[in-house]
């Protein structure tokens, strides 16, 4: 039986180049303008792309024994012929542990198993989760009408921003803008005025520091339940529409946020978004059900009390011991 390279191996071993080569680029063809993309030419599957420990490899071959490696390793391995040789290194050291029974022996024959089953297990859910839950449009209609509240509602927000001195200001203007706590001042005063009926679009063109918005009245656009600024985020949600926060901190400054209105997303663009919620559900309950299924009922506690953990793998005398791959001779 053959296992495919451990992830965390093919990890240490394509970082371990230093420095890493140059991957190779093609040449932009003739006259082509400047930072143009450019298509690697055509390799037929029959061509013979490389010679391997003696052995000529066609494209195709190279491609199937690429395909076999984790994805998230393959670009690297295509790039890079010193990937390729790793591979095959990894290779001819397998024959050789299979030839010497290796692979029947304990503990690497129960390891081999181990990782057997646990690459199986990890296909085995996202086989589940992609293939076997099914989520019907009635499922995903429901979900959205319990949830348009608290997860598919957006903010209208303006904003007012007052941007105080940075603590270790070099520049003559950082030097002028005012210390946090007269940004803090200003910004309680002007909360007062708003929550007296001063207009906000008003007091935003004349005192905000957040100039793009400044200009359109404070309009800050919307703010999303996926919205990068938490803080924000956490402001327009936590109050009503119209009111007034109170001076939200900033590492630049403070902000006075308000929210002109809240709207709901319609069902058809965020139908994906729901469509995964509900998967998501299903997979959870799956995998309670299944922990539940396989729990441990403790019959002796003396078994699971600390003890000194078993030696590691066997390790031939050093003067037996086989250079590491790439290692100086």
């Amino acid at each position: 039986m053959k296992f495919s390279v451990p992830a965390f191996l093919l990890s240490t071993l394509l970082s371990a180049q230093t420095p890493p080569p140059q991957a190779l680029q093609p040449s932009p063809p003739v006259g082509a303008p400047a930072g143009a993309t450019v298509m690697p030419p055509v390799v037929p599957p029959e061509a013979v792309v490389a010679e391997i420990g003696g052995t000529k490899y066609t494209a195709a071959e190279l491609d199937k024994l690429i395909a076999g490696m984790p994805t998230q390793y393959q670009q690297a391995i295509r790039s890079n012929p010193k990937n390729i040789t790793q591979i095959f290194v990894f290779r001819e050291l397998e024959r050789m542990a299979v030839g010497e029974g290796l692979d029947r022996q304990s503990p690497y024959k129960e390891q081999l198993e181990f990782l057997r089953m646990q690459y199986l297990a990890n296909q085995e859910l996202q086989n589940y989760r992609y293939t076997k839950i099914k989520v019907s449009e009635d499922e995903q209609q429901a979900y959205y009408k319990a949830h348009m509240s608290d997860k598919f509602r957006d903010a209208k927000v303006r904003v007012i921003h007052l941007a105080f001195r940075p603590p270790n200001a070099q520049t003559d203007e950082q030097k002028k803008q005012p210390t946090e706590a007269e940004a803090k001042a200003k910004a309680e005063d002007l909360r007062k005025q708003l929550q007296g009926g001063a207009d906000f679009a008003a007091l935003a063109k004349a005192n905000s520091d957040d100039k793009a918005s400044a200009e359109r009245g404070g309009d800050y656009g919307l703010i999303t339940r996926a919205s990068s600024s938490d803080a924000l985020k956490k402001a327009a949600f936590s109050q009503k529409a119209g009111e007034i926060s109170e001076p939200l901190r900033q590492p630049t400054g403070f902000y006075l946020v308000r929210v002109d209105e809240f709207v709901i997303e319609p069902f058809d663009q965020v139908q994906g978004v729901v469509d995964e919620e509900v998967r998501n559900e299903k997979f959870s309950a799956f995998n309670t059900e299944l922990q539940a299924k396989n729990a441990v009922k403790v019959e002796n506690q003396n078994y699971f009390l600390p003890r000194p953990m078993p030696s590691g793998l066997p390790v031939p005398p050093a003067q037996n011991r086989p250079p590491v791959p790439g290692s100086a001779k």
